[in-house]
């Protein structure tokens, strides 16, 4: 699996330079960008709980944000719209 996932960052890594931008090269930047921050501390079961639900809710604005985007572009196959 590992060079499944090596293959698919190389991927996206040669996409992002396609259009123009620059891949984060290094494991800090890749952090600093990261929307989801880790919890320093040893939580509970339920701050663990909490923890997924805070994260989810960070992914899925982030995943509607997206798709509000790719609906302005005429030439994007809009999911929720079924088309």
């Amino acid at each position: 699996e590992y060079i499944a996932v090596a293959d698919r960052v190389d991927l996206i890594a040669e996409r992002v330079r396609a259009l123009g931008g620059t891949p984060p090269s290094t494991l800090k930047l890749q952090l600093d960008l990261a929307r989801l921050k880790e919890d320093p501390t040893v939580p509970t079961a339920e701050g663990m709980v909490r923890n997924l639900v805070a994260d989810y809710d960070v992914i899925l604005a982030a995943l509607l944000k997206a798709s509000d985007e790719a609906d302005d572009d005429p030439g994007v196959f809009s999911v929720r719209a079924g088309g």
